[in-house]
């Protein structure tokens, strides 16, 4: 995928398959602007393998007026946006927190308003522009019901009917919106799922008898973001080994 001259912005690029997605932009050619909230976040590109192509930045995605400065930013430095991928996101620690109020609104203010708020300023200037492509993060608890993820799934779910609407009212402008659905993935938060089960497993039973690395659903991601996807639009691509198959 050539993605010479061309801007992305990653949310949730600390780790996992956000951090993957970064790579593999920068690694196609792009420049990238890699957000996350994490404490620790790299300051430099340099942190991420690739010199000049990453930078790097503290972002909330709970914070409206920061994403918007921030896809201002991009734009002034750049000129343009031509991907963005919004993949910040949580599982709550316990399952307990799954029927907190408090809980549940903040697993919905970060998977659901935090996407919320990133594409309409995303859009903004991609509209402007008269083309871009987005993917949004959901999951397979976006599309099945999972034990223990009232919270999750919830706002999994949101992502995908978000997805399917902004696709069709945007789709006229120039602009693709998809969302990527991975099942069991090696990253931090199977982590914490495996703590709030008591299990060292991964969850259920997946076909190609493994978990998926996260560079596999961050090449999907970009994949849809690419030209080779042009004709994609409104689609929620399963990256699950088959699990949701059966």
């Amino acid at each position: 995928m050539d993605m010479q001259n061309r801007t992305a912005f990653v949310t949730g690029a600390a780790g996992g398959i956000g951090r993957e997605a970064a790579k593999a932009f920068a690694a196609a050619g792009a420049t990238v602007y890699a957000a996350d909230i994490a404490p620790g976040i790299p300051e430099t590109e340099q942190a991420l393998g690739l010199p000049g192509r990453i930078h790097a930045l503290a972002l909330d995605v709970r914070d409206e007026a920061a994403v918007s400065a921030m896809i201002d930013r991009i734009v002034d430095e750049t000129g343009r946006l031509d991907y963005a991928f919004n993949n910040a996101g949580i599982l709550l620690p316990t399952l307990e927190d799954e029927w907190d109020v408090a809980s549940f609104q903040r697993c919905f203010d970060i998977n659901v308003i935090g996407v919320l708020k990133c594409l309409k300023h995303e859009l903004r200037v991609m509209t402007a522009r008269g083309e871009g492509a987005i993917v949004n993060t959901s999951s397979i608890a976006g599309l099945v019901g999972l034990p223990g993820s009232v919270a999750y799934a919830g706002s999994k779910h949101a992502v995908i009917g978000m997805t399917k609407a902004a696709a069709l009212q945007h789709a006229p402008a120039g602009i693709r919106v998809n969302a990527v659905c991975p099942g069991p993935t090696d990253t931090p938060m199977t982590a914490v799922s495996r703590e709030r089960r008591g299990s060292g497993k991964p969850l259920g039973s997946v076909p190609l008898g493994r978990t998926a690395d996260a560079a596999e659903i961050a090449a999907a991601a970009v994949w849809l973001c690419s030209d080779a996807a042009s004709y994609v639009t409104g689609h929620a691509l399963v990256v699950d080994g088959g699990f949701t198959t059966g």
